[in-house]
């Protein structure tokens, strides 16, 4: 199996663990030339990645919408995700150590690293990474009913949170027309999202929101949409990607005795909501403050919507 966590600069493929440079998937591999794949990201902070669980249980469920076979079970997977964070996370042990991050690493492996020709002896580290899963087909000819040798991606990034602005005073974002194919499986098949950040890079929006031919919002590019009615909280129900955080997020309500539902709305009631915020895994909750040319909340984050970023920041 083609089995790789490839990190941002130091990875672990077929047995051993990689810098950057040598990390490689052939080019005949069905993710590549068909984008048929599924995939997860999340939020390493410290020695805690948020939701992994969750991730994984998702990341299984996609496969199985797209006929992809998973030979590693999640607890294996979810090892190599905290041992890739865990490679390329900085903390104030190894701060206080003596050995370079290069050297720490190598202990950390079992000196099992293959140096690449662009080492030069430091490895990046970070406190908080953005975390990609990513699992393919593999290079499997033009066979879509078999899975012999999928690929299993794993890779970690210095993350980079929105400027603490966007949660203080609010974002714009703009309505596209779209209806996705099999919403429910996280793809790697972006072609709607592609569009949609084009869209809203062209309107100087901060998220795309896709709109059925009937007129009812879904989902964001990559993001889940809650309005606010009347102190109670609403999120669609039907033909959208079951956002990890938009569970965590109604179970949050719940818990603080906030009215949350499951239920399919008309653009309409975007536009004319007492409070509306997007939600994903690494951005978290961000207060919407306009909608296409709509005002929402007087322009400014609405106070249900302030009171649940309270609880989730705790």
């Amino acid at each position: 199996h083609g089995v790789a966590y490839f990190a941002f600069m130091i990875g672990f493929l077929n047995g051993k663990f990689l810098t950057r440079e040598p990390a490689k998937i052939s080019v005949f591999d069905h993710g590549f030339l068909y984008s048929d794949g599924v995939y997860e990201t999340m939020l390493a902070r410290g020695d805690k990645i948020r939701l992994l669980d969750a991730h994984l249980r998702r990341l299984k469920k996609s496969a199985e919408l797209l006929g992809l076979k998973m030979p590693w079970s999640l607890a294996q997977i979810g090892q190599w995700v905290k041992k890739t964070a865990s490679l390329n996370q900085s903390d104030s042990k190894q701060k206080q150590s003596n050995q370079t991050p290069s050297e720490r690493n190598l202990s950390a492996s079992g000196g099992l690293i293959n140096k690449s020709p662009a080492w030069r002896g430091n490895l990046y580290k970070f406190k908080e990474l953005r975390i990609r899963v990513t699992l393919t087909r593999g290079a499997n000819k033009f066979d879509f009913l078999s899975c012999n040798k999928p690929t299993l991606c794993i890779q970690a990034q210095k993350f980079i949170p929105a400027p603490q602005t966007v949660y203080k005073n609010g974002v714009k974002v703009v309505t596209v027309r779209c209806d996705r194919l099999l919403p429910q499986a996280k793809s790697i098949s972006l072609l709607p999202m592609i569009l949609g950040r084009q869209m809203m890079g062209k309107k100087g929006a901060f998220e795309a929101i896709f709109v059925d031919k009937k007129g009812f919002v879904r989902e964001g590019t990559t993001t889940n949409v809650f309005i606010v009615e009347n102190g109670a909280l609403f999120t669609p129900k039907n033909d959208i990607l079951s956002g990890v955080t938009r569970q965590f997020i109604l179970k949050l309500a719940r818990k603080i005795n906030i009215k949350a539902k499951e239920t399919d709305f008309h653009v309409n009631c975007l536009y004319k909501a007492d409070e509306v915020f997007i939600t994903n895994s690494l951005k978290g909750i961000v207060p919407v403050i306009g909608v296409d040319k709509k005002a929402i909340a007087e322009r400014k984050p609405g106070k249900i919507t302030l009171k649940i970023m309270k609880k989730y920041d705790e």
